[in-house]
This record gives structure tokens, sequence and C-alpha cells, in this order.
């Protein structure tokens, strides 16, 4: 029998990619926020493959967000944590509340939904926690500052964690894109894409896939002895 894989923000470029390719090996619960169409055809193309159960939460609202848990079919083996926005401005111009609900939504909401699971993890002896953070974590990045500090807090999140969990059998890491092909992309001009490319030695940005491919990685027996790690894939942009 599949274990059940818990993805929020599966309606995203980074979460879909991960739903499809960790359907093979995992019973998938995709979390979406407001997308309920996109959730819903992801569901559709991926019923043939495993069970697909949606899950509907405003990350804005933690507490509201763990008492929907209890609706869900079973405790997930695997939570990816790949929900997230970004609104690249000037800081002083970003408004405080703004800056709170890009915190909840990248830190605050899932630290709720990791207490809310770990009980059942650490009674199994075992759990995987992966999330998906950026290399402006790691950097920072102007007109992304408050994005950059929530990356940030998650990577702390992931290495603190991971030490904590271990000797219950609990993995924690993290995956930090550079620039992948993405909504998130989107907001920049083509001339702004350029000019982003030619600063990465690649030469192009991330697929989605890619970086689904690094999470399933991150989930597998292959990577047992991993954890506490943030696994830079970001073609040797500011490595």
């Amino acid at each position: 029998m599949k274990p059940w894989a818990l993805i929020t923000g599966a309606t995203g470029s980074i979460g879909q990619a991960a739903a499809e390719a960790l359907a093979e090996k995992y019973n998938l619960i995709l979390h979406y926020c407001h997308n309920k169409e996109k959730a819903e055809k992801l569901k559709e193309e991926l019923v043939p493959v495993t069970k697909v159960t949606l899950f509907q939460a405003d990350f804005n609202n933690p507490g509201l967000t763990v008492e929907t848990l209890a609706e869900l079919p079973d405790t997930p083996a695997l939570l990816l944590h790949s929900a997230g926005v970004s609104r690249p401005m000037l800081f002083q111009e970003e408004a405080f509340g703004k800056m709170s609900e890009e915190m909840n939504i990248a830190v605050i909401t899932p630290a709720a939904i990791i207490r809310s699971l770990l009980p059942h993890m650490i009674q199994r002896q075992s759990g995987n926690i992966i999330f998906v953070s950026s290399i402006w974590g790691e950097t920072g990045a102007s007109m992304e500052v408050t994005y950059s500090t929530c990356k940030a807090a998650q990577n702390g999140l992931v290495k603190s964690l991971a030490k904590e969990t271990a000797p219950s059998g609990i993995r924690v890491n993290a995956v930090a894109p550079g620039a992948v092909e993405s909504d998130m992309m989107k907001m920049y001009s083509p001339e702004e894409q350029r000019e982003i490319t030619s600063e990465i030695p690649l030469s192009r940005f991330a697929k989605p896939e890619e970086i689904a491919s690094c999470i399933t990685f991150l989930s597998e027996k292959d990577s047992s002895y991993i954890s506490g790690h943030v696994l830079q894939v970001n073609g040797g942009w500011y490595t």
C-alpha cells in the first residue's frame, strides 16, 4: 500500500511537477488556496496513477489549516511545502500586513502543520519533510527582502528541526532553486529574464521537472543519510 504525501502549493509550477513525479510511489494530498479549477485538473490527470485528495486551505489562518488536517484520509509520510508568494518591491514600501502574510505562508503555517504531523511520524519512527526554499534564502535579494527573509527562516527551520527529529527517524531537508521556468518568473519582462539568464553559468532557467527530480531524490531511500541539508539547484548561479 502506498504511503500518503501532502504537497502544499500543488497548483504552482514546482508543486505540480513534484506531484507528477511523486505519484508513482505516493498517494497524494494536493493543497491549493484559490485555484480550485487547476487543482481539480491536476487531480484528474493523476487519478489513473494514484489516489488523490484535494485539500483547500488559506495559509494566512494557521489554526484553521491545522483543524482542516483532521479531514485528511491518512497521516502523510511525506510533507512537501512548496506553497509561497513573492512580491518584488522596495522594503520600505511593503505593507506590514503583506509581510506577515508571506511569513505565514512560508514559515508559520507549515510549522503548525509539522507540529500537527510530528506525533504520528514519531510514533511510526519515520517521516520526511521537504521545503522548497530559494537561492535568496542563502544570498538575499534586493527588492525581495521579505521573500529572502522567509526563505532564510525556512533554511533555519530545516537545519534545526532535522537535529531535533533525527532520533525519531524523521528527515528534514530543502531544495533551494535559482531561477525556474515558473509562474513566479512571469512577473519579469522578457528583457529582465534575459538579463537574469546572462548571470547564470548554465545560461538558462531550471525546468520545474528538474526541481521535482531533486525533491524525489530527497524523498527516497537513496538519500536516507541526508538530513538538515539545503540542496542548491541553481545552475551555478551565486554559489
